[in-house]
């Protein structure tokens, strides 16, 4: 299963309706907290996460954690170092940023980061399955 994480579903469209053409179950998630939630009763069938990075930052997060991860501007990246590096799930940034600031310190996770411009659906999807490959 393939989490998908982004708050502007209709610009990721094309590309869900992509995967699930190709095979893939695709659950998205347009609110953290839910997206969270999602996770939390699902992170042993889930394969694949695919993250957005500028994002509202989850109602149930404190003042720090909303400052850390800078008022919805780098939600996603706050979000993958919170939950996601355990190493459990292969993880995508997909995003429209040009320049994007995160360590990957940890050799053992499968990160990875994409740009929407540059990837037809079609395209994307190709990406999808040969990372899905690697892990």
């Amino acid at each position: 299963m393939i989490l998908w994480i982004d708050d502007e579903s209709r610009r990721v469209k094309v590309y869900l309706e992509e995967l699930d053409l190709c095979g893939y179950k695709v659950v998205l998630k347009e609110d953290i907290d839910e997206a969270l939630k999602f996770w939390e009763n699902h992170k042993n069938e889930i394969q694949l996460i695919i993250l957005d990075i500028m994002m509202p930052i989850g109602k149930n997060f404190s003042e720090s954690e909303r400052q850390e991860a800078e008022y919805g501007l780098n939600t996603g990246i706050f979000i993958h170092d919170k939950y996601f590096k355990d190493g459990q799930s292969t993880v995508i940034f997909f995003t429209h940023l040009s320049s994007v600031n995160f360590e990957d310190d940890d050799k053992n996770i499968q990160t990875h980061l994409l740009k929407k411009i540059d990837y037809l659906p079609s395209e994307f999807s190709q990406k999808v399955e040969e990372i899905l490959k690697q892990s």
